[in-house]
C-alpha cells in the first residue's frame, strides 16, 4: 500500500509549463485557455505562481509557471 503525504499528492497533481512553448498569445488567460479550455481560469494559474509574477501582465516568453 502506497501512503503519500498531502504536499506529495499536490506537487504530482500540478505541471510546470513554458510560457511560449505553446501558442498561448503570451497571456494568462491564453495558458488558461490551453490547460482548462476557458479563459477566464487565468486567476488560479496567478495565484498558483504569485512568488513568481509581480503582475498577471507581466508575464514573458521562456517563464516557467506552475499549472494546478
Amino acid at each position: 500500500m502506497n501512503v503519500h503525504t498531502t504536499s506529495e499528492l499536490e506537487s504530482s497533481q500540478k505541471k510546470e509549463y513554458t510560457v511560449g512553448s505553446q501558442n498561448d498569445g503570451g497571456t494568462l488567460s491564453g495558458i488558461s485557455k490551453l490547460f482548462y479550455g476557458t479563459p477566464n481560469k487565468w486567476v488560479v494559474i496567478y495565484e498558483a505562481n504569485r512568488d513568481r509574477l509581480s503582475s498577471p501582465d507581466l508575464i514573458r516568453k521562456g517563464q516557467k509557471l506552475r499549472i494546478p
